[in-house]
């Protein structure tokens, strides 16, 4: 019998996708990155913080996976935009902002308690 595989759809990590959320990641994945940094102060053998190394990957992944779903044409604008500048950010701050209010929606951020 033929044993069956799943195939798990990563996110996109080149580097304008990653680009793009990097705001987003670095507020999203803040705990794993100090968590992994602190490590990294504590002890300079690479292998003694792979764990925490896993931990940023795990909180990247999930929060990428996120972006392209729930706010995944603004994404998909937004790197379009910047691919089109050539990385020229101050080129891309409406397509920027329209992700970033889009994620701020999803998350419920800057919501007053009668909107929640």
């Amino acid at each position: 019998m033929a044993e069956e595989r799943k195939t798990v759809k990563l996110p996109e990590t080149d580097n304008t996708s990653l680009t793009c959320a990097a705001r987003i990641l670095a507020h999203e994945c803040a705990d794993a990155n100090l968590e992994f940094m602190r490590c990294k102060q504590r002890d300079a053998n690479p292998r003694a913080c792979l764990v925490q190394g896993e931990k940023v990957t795990a909180a990247v992944l999930k929060t990428l996976r996120e972006v392209e779903t729930h706010c995944g044409e603004t994404y998909s604008a937004y790197k379009k935009a910047l691919k089109k500048n050539w990385h020229r950010i101050d080129e891309t701050r409406k397509e920027q902002a329209a992700l970033e209010d889009c994620w701020r929606q999803y998350k419920g951020y800057n919501q007053t308690q009668e909107d929640k």
